[in-house]
């Protein structure tokens, strides 16, 4: 399974944007601990449905900014240097998705499962 936010516009001709952020076991193996030790309340919570709207996207942001800091970080020794590349293309896709959602004109929902 994979862990994905599906973008839904209401109010314009789009009907949704999937952007996948990780397989079940890297959410769990990678995502999940560093979460966890960061204490963020949103991220360890993506695979089991999370429902937010635009307003909720610079909180996404800045828990997503806070984990790329980490594991940029000397700290960081959850994820093993082969995946770290495949983690950070996943927060980076990630981010720009929310950003370019934020400037959408209209409601949008989000949706992490």
């Amino acid at each position: 399974m994979t862990v994905e936010l599906k973008i839904y516009y209401p109010a314009s001709q789009k009907k949704m944007w999937l952007v996948p952020i990780s397989g079940s076991k890297s959410f769990e193996e990678y995502w999940k601990p560093i979460s966890g030790l960061l204490k963020l309340k949103l991220i360890p919570n993506f695979d089991l449905g999370l429902n937010l709207g635009k307003e909720d996207i610079p909180a996404v942001i800045a828990e997503l900014d806070t984990f790329e800091d980490f594991v940029h970080s000397e700290q960081q020794k959850i994820i093993p240097p082969d995946k770290l590349e495949y983690v950070l293309s996943s927060l980076h896709e990630l981010v720009e998705a929310l950003k370019e959602a934020k400037n959408e004109i209209g409601e949008i929902d989000l949706w992490f499962n």
